[in-house]
């Protein structure tokens, strides 16, 4: 991948987190039973993240790698002193069908829709990101000595806590 730019986006990741209380009804006839429910929806967590814009690019010496990102990220606050964090509600609908193929009921085509509805989650936080990295390697000429390689990466008070990687950071 020498000189070369490889695109890690777009990039879309979402995690809710939700508890229902179902109520409804049911309804059996021979070998077809029907079902129907409204839910209501407590929010527990919601985290989004989506990456509009990220690249990876390595130098055409391989001296160095150059990663670019927009990134934003939404999520709603811990609620960690709770026993049962409430950060959001909402409302759904729930609802499907069985047939049975034979009379004792063991063999059947299911078809279902569950929690078809909304949560409405408060207080969300949002985080924007737009950086650019640029991370610089050492050269090693004895893998199997290691401990003689970082020697000259020593500072005057002790070693250097990340003595295979230099990174660079530059925000916008």
């Amino acid at each position: 991948f020498r000189g070369q730019t490889i695109s890690l986006s777009p990039f879309d990741f979402t995690n809710i987190t939700y508890q229902c209380l179902d109520l409804g009804i049911e309804k059996e006839q021979e070998k077809t039973k029907w079902f129907a429910f409204i839910s209501l929806a407590r929010g527990l967590q919601y985290q989004k993240s989506s990456m509009t814009n990220a690249s990876l690019y390595t130098a055409q010496d391989a001296t160095n790698i150059q990663f670019s990102s927009d990134i934003f990220f939404t999520q709603n606050p811990d609620i960690p002193n709770k026993i049962t964090p409430i950060n959001g509600l909402g409302m759904g609908v729930s609802g499907g069908f069985s047939h049975f193929f034979d009379e004792e009921k063991k063999h059947g085509f299911h078809l279902m829709i569950r929690d078809l509805g909304f949560v409405n989650y408060w207080d969300l936080y949002h985080y924007e990101s737009k950086d650019n990295y640029d991370f610089s390697g050492i050269e090693i000429d004895d893998i199997l000595n290691l401990e003689n390689e970082f020697s000259e990466l020593k500072q005057e008070d002790g070693p250097v806590s990340y003595t295979h990687l230099r990174a660079h950071e530059t925000r916008h």
